[in-house]
């Protein structure tokens, strides 16, 4: 997985990159709320049965704002993926508020 995007709008933008071996880079930037059209979980899952050795995911969130619970949904459905497939997630790059309220759930 290559520097690729999965983008309906200009809304909820999310492309991904590849730091190294069995890591991807999920980088989040835009609005992330349920009036705008956000990515869906199930096409990121998707893309990532496609990766061979995957290992880790981390985030990179330095361009997202404004988000609401659509955010969290789809952060939710996606560690859970990970955990299912035993892949390590790395919270860190995430908004330490999104981070608080994934621990709480």
């Amino acid at each position: 997985m290559s520097n690729e995007s999965v983008n309906r709008n200009d809304a909820g933008k999310l492309s991904f990159g590849r730091p190294s071996e069995g890591t991807v880079l999920m980088r989040l930037a835009g609005p992330w709320r349920y009036e705008d059209k956000v990515p869906s979980a199930a096409a990121v899952t998707k893309r990532f049965d496609s990766v061979p050795r995957l290992k880790s995911l981390a985030f990179e969130t330095k361009d997202l704002h404004d988000f609401d619970t659509a955010l969290l949904t789809f952060l939710s459905e996606v560690i859970g993926y990970c955990s299912q497939r035993k892949i390590e997630v790395e919270r860190e790059g995430l908004p330490q508020g999104v981070q608080r309220l994934l621990a709480l759930a």
